[in-house]
């Protein structure tokens, strides 16, 4: 069985960073999945063993509707004399067994894709495989008609009858010459199933740009000199104009899927966005990106860099929840191209395997499967060598049926418990993760950026939230006379009081982190300005706003090196436009595995907007080894003790307490107390406030807040406790 140790983005109207093995999308009348490789690098027993096994894999996927190449379907090279040594065979006797061992196709590529391209059609389909040509797939690169190799190339092009499933009206496509396939609209077509509409490009060279007629002297546009009938037989400007109409029909169909398909899937070869060292955008790529941008495109799959990279969601340069996620999943055949990351990087190889790594070629050698339902959609990227899925990712029409799933995946519980040892009962939950909560007022803002929606956990309101069950149990535990401690202020014996933050433009360079627990860290790139501030102390976090993007990226015990490099312990990336949860099991910069800036006091409400409209963060010194959702990690210092309080709990001022002799300053945080109470994040000392360090604050009126005891809060219900 698949482990999952993965990332997980949800992306889009609800895209959010980390979530562990959750359960799949709920599956509806119009839910399917459909697979996406590309770049076989198949030829030598080796790689094609490779090749066989990841086929394998990828037919014995459940629920699999239909399979996309992203081109490249390679089974080996002719030599540049003609002469057919693909393989260091006979061209004829490319069977399974001829000259690899056991069942490994000596590199007939028809026979190595059969299990996926010669299934029975779902309904609604014409074909089971439908490919991406690749410039390796035909001669305007260097490719394979008419099939020098005898490897199926034309039998795997045309699995079905090509009239029934590609726009072309030229004929078969094993016959045709390099004129002929050069500018044949067979190449690019489209296919609608269930609510999605799948749009295959024609797109396979760096060097040539789907809008570029070069600048032919008396052609003041490409319209005209593609329109010019004397030259139809010229096979020069056959090539640039088929650029031209697979443009405007692309835009065409764009058009009319609007109001038709609720997703619309795009594939082609060359990638368009991507920071790969082996092939770049092509020349038209910008163009291409808006018009996918400008009609609602969810995704851009390619291969042709033999790498995988998955994005943000961008619309033109900047990243936007409402943009376009390209993935470059060219791992078909393991070899692996580099990646540099930049801006617009999510996710990539680098991740879970690095060069020189044992059994690298297996472990780079992935697909992807991507599930749809009405409002969701989420990946699944499989390495063959790991036997696990190793990134994930979704898009969610809204986070409150995100959210729902989540609830519906957890084990129910009651805020009753009947039994007295602080387990509670099954019935419904009452979690603020359910998708049923009530938003805050307006969420809070910083740096132009809000702080998390309105309807994040952090932003909603605990005054009316059930009490918990094993509330006494819990302030018992800390110490009823415990003060609670401002953690934060000007300066202490030197050091600044509190966890500072760095603001930087959206265009700040980034560089790679090198983290002692990456299994659990966002690979970044990560923001770091030139003089960063660093919180003092023991833990040394790093905390980066980046502006326009809405990115939060934060760090825990960060260094830099003598070469200017960083390390850190730990590492997480944030949009603050999006409710996100990390994995299950997951630590973040901080030890409950949340975020750190929504939960600081900071001067700028406290004095100038006069309210905190979130919740606030607070440490403990004993911690129970378990979790309340949204938290997910929990270092456990309590052990198994019920009554020592988990990560993520939320305690609130009780009502009660009056307020009316402090000053003015420190009532607006203990209203913020009442109304929105505390998030427990992370082990440290009791009842201990994290704030922003801020030479503004007076530390004498801060110290107001210790007439504040453990016994003036108590707990409420959000959710059951997770084990660690």
């Amino acid at each position: 069985m698949l482990q999952r140790f993965f990332v997980l983005w949800f992306i889009g109207c609800g895209w959010a960073v980390h979530a562990g093995d959750t359960a799949s999308p709920e599956r509806g009348s119009d839910s399917f999945s459909f697979v996406v490789f590309g770049d076989l690098n198949g030829g030598g027993c080796d790689r094609n063993d490779r090749v066989t096994r990841l086929v394998a894999e990828m037919a014995a996927e459940p629920d699999v509707a239909f399979f996309v190449g992203t081109g490249d379907f390679i089974d080996g090279y002719a030599s540049g004399d003609g002469s057919n040594i693909c393989f260091g065979v006979d061209p004829v006797s490319r069977n399974v067994g001829e000259a690899c061992p056991g069942d490994t196709p000596d590199g007939n590529v028809s026979a190595m894709l059969g299990p996926i391209k010669d299934r029975t059609p779902q309904s609604g389909l014409v074909a089971s495989f439908y490919p991406v040509i690749g410039n390796h797939d035909d001669n305007w690169g260097s490719g394979w008609y008419p099939d020098p190799c005898q490897g199926g190339i034309c039998d795997l092009l045309a699995p079905n009858d090509p009239e029934d499933f590609l726009n072309h009206d030229h004929g078969d496509i094993c016959t045709m010459d390099q004129g002929q396939s050069a500018h044949s609209s067979h190449f690019y077509y489209s296919f609608g199933y269930r609510n999605s509409l799948f749009i295959v490009l024609r797109q396979n060279n760096d060097y040539f740009g789907m809008l570029s007629c070069n600048g032919h002297p008396g052609y003041p546009d490409c319209g005209s000199y593609c329109s010019d009938e004397s030259l139809r037989d010229d096979p020069q400007r056959n090539g640039y104009c088929y650029a031209v109409q697979q443009f405007d029909w692309l835009r065409a169909e764009l058009q009319q899927a609007q109001g038709v398909y609720e997703h619309i899937f795009v594939f082609a070869h060359a990638p368009l966005l991507n920071s790969g060292t082996g092939h770049g955008p092509t020349s038209g790529a910008v163009h291409i990106r808006g018009l996918l941008e400008e009609y609602g495109v969810k995704f851009f799959f390619n291969g042709h860099n033999h790498a995988y990279e998955r994005t943000y969601p961008v619309n033109g340069q900047d990243v936007d929840r409402n943009g376009v996620t390209y993935v470059t999943v060219g791992t078909a055949g393991g070899l692996s191209d580099g990646v540099n990351g930049d801006w617009f990087t999510a996710a990539t190889y680098q991740n879970w395997t690095h060069y020189g790594d044992s059994g690298y070629h297996d472990k780079m050698t992935t697909y992807l499967k991507m599930t749809v339902t009405d409002d969701a959609i989420q990946g699944d990227v499989y390495s063959l060598g790991m036997d696990q899925v190793v990134d994930s990712f979704a898009w969610t029409s809204s986070f409150q049926e995100m959210a729902a799933r989540w609830r519906e995946s957890l084990p129910h519980g009651s805020a009753e418990d009947t039994n007295g040892n602080g387990v509670l009962d099954v019935a419904d939950l009452v979690a603020l993760i359910n998708g049923d909560v009530v938003p805050g007022d307006d969420g809070p803002t910083l740096a132009g950026c809000p702080v998390l929606p309105a309807d994040n956990w952090w932003n909603t309101p605990i005054d009316e939230t059930p009490l918990h069950p094993n509330s006494a149990a819990y302030i018992a535990h800390v110490g009823p006379d415990t003060y609670l401690h401002p953690d934060f202020g000007t300066v202490w014996q030197g050091i600044g009081i509190g966890i500072p933050y760095n603001v930087v433009p959206n265009d700040q360079p980034q560089q790679f982190v090198t983290f002692r627990w990456p299994e659990e860290s966002d690979p970044g790139p990560y923001p770091i300005p030139d003089e960063p501030i660093i919180e003092g102390g023991s833990d040394h976090h790093m905390l980066i706003m980046r502006q326009d993007a809405c990115l939060l990226y934060e760090m825990f015990d960060v260094a830099q090196n003598q070469d200017g490099t960083w390390t850190a312990g730990s590492g997480a990336i944030w949009d603050m436009s999006q409710n996100q949860v990390r994995p299950q099991g997951w630590t973040s910069a901080d030890a409950a595995g949340l975020p750190i800036l929504p939960g600081l006091v900071r001067y700028d409400e406290v004095h100038e907007l006069g309210e905190i409209n979130h919740a606030l963060r607070v440490t403990f010194s004993q911690i129970q080894r378990g979790y309340i959702l949204p938290a997910t990690h929990s270092d456990g210092q309590a052990g198994n003790d019920p009554n020592a309080p988990p990560m993520g709990l939320r305690l609130r001022l009780r009502a009660d307490f009056d307020i009316s002799g402090f000053d003015e300053p420190i009532q607006v945080i203990l209203r913020a107390l009442k109304k929105y109470g505390l998030f427990v994040a992370d082990t440290g000392a009791n009842l201990f406030l994290s704030g922003v360090h801020d030479m503004r604050w007076d530390d004498d009126q801060l110290r107001q807040l210790r007439q504040v005891k453990m016994s003036d809060f108590e707990a409420v219900y959000t959710g059951d406790v997770i084990p660690y």
